[in-house]
């Protein structure tokens, strides 16, 4: 009985929300207009070009066995650091370099297809969901804060507190059983990894072009419901951030980035604050990612047994300890107030060619870096 009361409350909350939503709409067009304009601008010239390489690459490497193989070589890093299987250092790197949502996108093929359990699911998201250093250095550090050091500082705090999550998140479920299976006293970890490459791509019949075909195909699915949560989430946001005072901004863009992250930061860097009030209130609006992220992180895994709660939980954590972090960064190495945004910034910083290219970049040094760690800890695991 009470089940079906608690859902009978939840659908009177979701349909009051909604009518609320399509009112705010109709009662304000044209912000309507310009906020889902701008979230599809940013859609089309950011996020696509931005995160398109990755997830079509990602889903190509995991169908021919490269996440097995680095599995293997990197698991004697990744257990004892944050309780989770080499394949983790994939995750990890893969969304180091292009950001929210690809931690949940790999996550979720990597559960679906039970390489990980629930737990070690649960513990990658905790420490893996992290947003870009495309995003942080460039699209706010230089376009919007207009401070190149600026940036380097929230990067700083968001990654070191993202790790000190995932240490955390250690233990959260207990020891994991499958934390066990890689025995290290075999005499090579690199033949060991290269043969569970193989046995991977052995168990996929498709050949090259069709596993190219359904990775460009579900990237685009993908991609398409990122757009289409960003520019609802973006006209949602530009009502509520009606054009105000810049000593309202400061706390408008705090609330609006627990919505949407992108907006919520521009707000924050046009208000009059200090810069290390600035730095705290960004790099919490980073971590915490929005609703908007949360919701798309939401559909990615909805097909999985990974826990949104648990995700949300360790967001939150994520955004106060780099508020934290940023703020005690910024206090110590002040550098004077950072100057006031400037709308056309972004645009000559972040054009769709910088993007394109220096995504691939980024995609190809991820994979170089974690394939260098890989190697390098199966030769020293030799020679022991």
């Amino acid at each position: 009985m009470t089940y079906y009361a608690d859902k009978k409350m939840s659908t009177a909350v979701l349909a009051v929300l909604i009518v609320m939503f399509i009112t705010s709409l109709i009662a304000y067009p044209q912000l309507t207009f310009e906020g889902a304009a701008m979230g599809m601008e940013a859609w089309l010239k950011v996020v696509f070009p931005a995160l398109l390489p990755f997830f079509v690459g990602a889903e190509i490497m995991i169908s021919i066995g490269v996440v097995d193989f680095m599995s293997v070589l990197l698991s004697p890093i990744m257990e004892p650091l944050f309780g989770c299987p080499g394949s983790s250092s994939f995750v990890w790197a893969m969304s180091m370099a292009s950001g929210y949502p690809t931690c949940a996108q790999l996550t979720t093929l990597l559960r679906q297809q039970e390489k990980i359990n629930r737990i070690e699911a649960q513990r990658i998201l905790a420490f893996s969901s992290t947003s870009g250093p495309l995003f942080m250095l460039g699209a706010v550090g230089i376009g919007m804060l207009n401070s190149p050091r600026a940036g380097s500082i929230i990067a700083i705090s968001h990654y070191t507190s993202a790790t000190i999550i995932g240490v955390i998140f250690k233990y959260y479920g207990g020891r994991s059983k499958q934390n066990k299976r890689h025995k290290y006293t075999d005499k090579s970890m690199l033949k060991r990894a290269i043969h569970s490459m193989y046995l991977t791509r052995k168990k996929d019949e498709r050949s090259f072009a069709q596993i190219l075909g359904d990775s460009i195909k579900s990237s685009f699915e993908t991609l398409t419901m990122v757009g289409g949560f960003l520019i609802v989430f973006s006209a949602l946001i530009h009502i509520i951030l009606k054009p105000s005072p810049s000593n309202q901004s400061f706390v408008k863009g705090v609330i609006g980035g627990m919505i949407e992250m992108t907006t919520g930061c521009i707000s924050i860097s046009q208000s009059s604050a200090p810069f290390a009030e600035k730095i705290a209130a960004i790099s919490f609006v980073i971590g915490w990612s929005g609703l908007s992220v949360h919701c798309q992180v939401a559909s990615m895994i909805s097909k999985t047994d990974i826990s949104i709660i648990t995700y949300i939980v360790t967001k939150l954590l994520h955004g106060i300890l780099s508020s934290i972090i940023g703020w005690s960064i910024a206090k110590v190495l002040y550098v004077g107030d950072i100057q006031i945004f400037n709308p056309s910034s972004i645009t000559n910083i972040i054009s769709f060619n910088f993007i394109i290219q220096y995504s691939i970049k980024l995609f190809y040094l991820a994979i170089l870096l974690v394939s260098a760690t890989g190697i390098f800890v199966a030769i020293f695991k030799k020679r022991v």
